[in-house]
């Protein structure tokens, strides 16, 4: 009698641990068309703290949707190259990474696209990736330059331009934070499951965060910042990109894409700092630093097409990264830019 009661609780826990890892194996087969991402690794350049496996497969599904394969590099870039050499490389954070968009949505390849069509012999490669909001591009732009090697610009897209006044002396002082990279060992292989990633991610970015987008670090509050102090710490940052700019043979541009807000009647507004703006704005150009702030170009295309450049169908309207929308308009602002430069020359 006791042995069939032992036969009977072996079966049930071989059915119950078999039926536990059939659904983590089914789980995670529906979670690869869900959200699959490569695993970062360590950028031993240091033009990003981390990249991407080179070469590897994306899916992702849960703000925006996007399928595609990560470069020779380990980032994000589809379009063919016009030439061997790079013309233009695009700095910035996961906006930039545009891992929400489809490959051929992006601004970078939207941009070249555009030159590529206009008969400009003149190619723009990304390395934009999640995490490396502007202070952590400008204390990485040395290295990105030393290997990539831009002919004409490097471009800084940021959401934000007021920075909190200790991490800009982090970057001054070489003393700004590295992500770090977990590619090894369990680790590095529990994150090729996708179910266990999502997991994760939801830990993190739901219950722990009220917001998955890093924009970038804190911001100064106006009833403790001395911006005088600021104002020469934020002058010394953008001089040293200016200075290393240079020293690489090319001129730095800034893509500023601020949030577009609508109100009860669904008319568009940007909520500025407008000292911060107007600060951040004079020290670029005193310091040869090409500033575009997008506010006027997305009010403007709302207004003719009533579409928002952040925000997707399965997110909330107007939040979160850049979408389809957003990457046209920047794309095109840089095409102009670009575009009258190679006029000039000729």
């Amino acid at each position: 009698m006791n042995d069939n009661k032992d036969n009977n609780k072996r079966n049930l826990i071989i059915k119950f641990v078999f039926s536990v890892v059939i659904a983590f194996i089914l789980l995670n087969i529906v979670f690869l068309f869900y959200r699959t991402l490569p695993v970062h690794i360590p950028n031993e350049s240091g033009a990003t703290d981390y990249k991407w496996e080179k070469e590897a497969l994306f899916i992702k599904a849960t703000e925006g949707f996007s399928v595609g394969f990560t470069d020779n590099n380990g980032y994000l870039n589809s379009y063919s190259p016009v030439n061997n050499s790079i013309g233009t490389l695009i700095m910035g954070s996961s906006h930039m990474e545009a891992i929400n968009v489809m490959p051929n949505k992006n601004a970078t390849y939207l941009l070249n696209g555009l030159l590529n069509k206009n008969d400009y012999d003149h190619y723009v490669y990304s390395i934009g990736i999640s995490e490396h909001p502007f202070l952590r591009c400008t204390r990485n732009i040395e290295n990105a330059l030393i290997e990539f090697s831009p002919e004409k610009f490097v471009v800084i897209e940021t959401a934000n331009i007021n920075f909190n006044e200790d991490s800009i002396n982090q970057v001054l002082n070489n003393t700004y934070p590295k992500v770090s990279s977990y590619n090894q060992g369990i680790i590095g292989k529990l994150q090729k499951l996708p179910f266990l990633r999502m997991i994760y991610y939801q830990i993190v970015h739901g219950l722990l965060e009220n917001d998955s987008i890093e924009e970038t670090t804190l911001s100064n509050s106006d009833e403790s910042v001395d911006f005088d102090s600021y104002q020469k710490k934020l002058n010394a940052l953008l001089l040293h990109v200016s200075e290393v700019a240079d020293k690489y043979g090319c001129k730095v541009v800034i893509v500023y894409h601020p949030r577009i807000l609508l109100n009860e009647n669904d008319e568009c507004y940007v909520i500025t700092e407008k000292n911060y703006l107007s600060m951040f704005s004079n020290l670029c150009d005193d310091n040869n630093i090409i500033f575009r702030n997008m506010k006027e170009s997305f009010i403007a295309n709302y207004k003719n097409e009533y579409k928002l450049p952040h925000g997707f169908t399965n997110t909330s309207v107007g939040k979160g990264h850049l979408n389809n929308t957003g990457h046209r308009l920047i794309a095109e602002e840089l095409y102009s830019i670009i575009a009258a430069d190679q006029e000039t020359e000729e």
